[in-house]
């Protein structure tokens, strides 16, 4: 494989952490991938994207359970 030069560009799309989601979408969490109950997944989907450089997971977490899109288990 040849080394390519990283676009700035692309890296804006990059989104990462350590919130884990289980296969099938259903449960998630920040150690293991069973801490919480994912009521509406695109939902969550959608405010990590919009906060993961504004917040740290372990407050966007808090703040989808307050939400309705987690479920703590």
């Amino acid at each position: 494989m040849e080394r390519e030069a990283i676009n700035d560009l692309d890296l804006d799309k990059v989104v990462g952490g350590s919130i884990i989601f289980n296969a099938d979408l259903t449960t998630c969490g920040r150690k293991n991938n069973h801490e919480y109950k994912v009521l509406n997944y695109s939902a969550v989907d959608k405010y990590i994207k919009e906060n993961c450089t504004k917040m740290p997971e372990k407050q966007m977490m808090s703040n989808m359970v307050a939400a309705g899109l987690l479920a703590k288990l």
